[in-house]
C-alpha cells in the first residue's frame, strides 16, 4: 500500500493531466458532432425553404399569367381585379421573381379600368 501512495504521489499530477485530458477530448468530441449535426440540419432547413421560396414563386406567377390573360382578352380590367394584381405582382419581385411578368403586367395597367357589372 505504501508502495502505491508514493507511485501516486510522484505521478499525481501526470494523472490528473491525463484524467482532465481525456474528459475534455470527450466533450471536445461531443461538441464538434453536435456543431457538425446543427450545421448538417441548418443547411437541410436552408434548402427547404429554397424549394418552398421557388414554388411559391411558380405558383404566384402562375396565377398572375392566368389573372393578367383574363383581364387582356376582356380588353379592361376591374379595379379589384388591378389591386390584386399588383399586391400579388409586388410579392412576386420581392420574393425574387424575375422580369418575366414586367411586360403582361404593363399591359394590364394600361387597360381601361371598368367597374364589374352586376350579374
Amino acid at each position: 500500500m505504501q508502495h502505491f501512495i508514493e507511485l501516486l504521489n510522484n505521478h499525481l499530477i501526470e494523472t490528473i493531466f491525463s484524467v482532465f485530458g481525456m474528459i475534455f477530448s470527450g466533450i471536445g468530441a461531443f461538441i464538434f458532432h453536435t456543431a457538425r449535426k446543427f450545421k448538417s440540419n441548418i443547411q437541410r432547413e436552408i434548402r427547404e425553404q429554397e424549394l418552398i421560396k421557388e414554388a411559391v414563386l411558380s405558383m404566384i406567377q402562375e396565377r398572375l399569367n392566368t389573372s393578367c390573360e383574363y383581364y387582356l382578352v376582356r380588353d379592361q380590367v376591374t379595379p379589384v381585379g388591378l389591386k390584386s394584381i399588383i399586391r400579388m405582382y409586388k410579392s412576386y419581385k420581392a420574393l425574387g421573381g424575375n422580369g418575366v411578368m414586367d411586360e403582361i403586367i404593363n399591359k394590364v395597367k394600361r387597360l381601361p379600368v371598368k367597374k364589374q357589372k352586376n350579374r
